[in-house]
């Protein structure tokens, strides 16, 4: 039975995710790991990925992996293991993405797999630590049965693993190529598709995360944002409640139904804290709140809390920072 870790690659623009990087550099200082890089630039990505602790590279540069489906990621790792010896462990990235080729993979090889993983150990066998019922409480699972086992890492959960250390316990860098379709091989197709570009760093890669919540009053008022992360090179966040009332659009919504954030600095206006909200941001190094209420959950949360209007601070940073940047 192997002991071998296999980690399921993400790579965009000729770099691995963060996270994927996180995930590889703790698996590394376990023993023996395999990242399956798939697409047409997953070769660009190898030299980070030894740097990374990956043991061996597995590249399959298709380009049918591109326009991205779930079903040939999944079929592919599940030809990988059918056709050799399973892996102990395979992990991937707790994303919607992943979550979707996970589950499908699973399904073909009638096993499960653990999401919201928090920490993986060789204590009394292999043990895991995962998240449960919306951070309620933190589980701790023996992991037993056929392998391989499934598990889905939480962004961040793996952040501070020293790359150092994890290096210093693999033997590095053999890179194998294959091909895992024939020719004629068929899959469903994407017909149209139809993709949003922002200026600026996105918000799960933003060093600078500035939200606002119902506290901002109205959907005009989040322009005050929109200006100030363009001047400051960050990215716009905002709560669910800003949501359903339809000032700002899901794809910024930080939170237990949304993202989960890690930037230098988190600047949450006229946002209460609430228990689902807070689960998306704590993996922030710095959190600054701005709220009426002296007594809002978030004051309690953040390092710095200031008492006031959010509108009007906001403005009244947006007047400071266009005198210092002569606008």
């Amino acid at each position: 039975m192997s002991n071998d870790i296999w980690i399921y690659g993400e790579h965009s623009n000729g770099r691995l995710a963060e996270n994927t990087r996180d995930i590889l550099s703790k698996a590394s200082s376990m023993g023996r790991t395999s990242l399956i890089l798939l697409g047409r630039e997953a070769d660009r990505v190898v030299d980070e990925a030894c740097e990374a602790g990956a043991s061996e590279i597995i590249v399959d540069a298709d380009p049918r992996y591109d326009e991205y489906l779930a079903e040939p990621h999944a079929r592919t790792l599940y030809r990988l293991i059918d056709q050799g010896t399973p892996p102990r462990i395979l992990l991937f990235t707790f994303d919607p993405p992943s979550r979707d080729i996970a589950s499908r993979l699973a399904s073909k090889l009638g096993t499960g797999a653990l999401s919201n993983v928090l920490d993986v150990s060789e204590e009394d066998g292999l043990t895991v630590a995962a998240v449960q019922w919306g951070w309620s409480y933190t589980a701790k699972c023996r992991l037993k049965g056929k392998n391989p086992h499934i598990l889905l890492i939480r962004q961040g959960a793996f952040s501070d693993h020293s790359l150092k250390m994890a290096n210093a316990n693999n033997v590095g860098g053999i890179t194998r190529y294959i091909s895992m379709f024939e020719p004629d091989e068929t899959f469903p197709r994407v017909i149209r598709s139809t993709v949003e570009r922002k200026p600026g760093p996105t918000l799960t890669n933003a060093r600078l995360v500035i939200a606002g919540g119902r506290g901002m009053g109205s959907a005009d008022n989040f322009r005050l944002i929109e200006e100030l992360v363009a001047m400051l090179d960050g990215a716009i966040g905002t709560t669910r409640a800003a949501v359903d009332a339809g000032w700002r659009p899901y794809t910024e919504q930080i939170g237990q139904t949304g993202a989960s954030i890690r930037p230098d600095v988190y600047i949450a206006c006229g946002i209460s804290g609430a228990v689902h909200h807070m689960k998306g941001v704590r993996g922030s190094k710095s959190i600054i709140a701005i709220n009426k209420d002296p007594d809002a959950p978030i004051m309690r949360m953040a390092d710095v809390g200031i008492v006031g209007d959010a509108v009007e601070l906001l403005r009244l940073l947006r007047e400071k920072l266009q005198e210092r940047l002569g606008r």
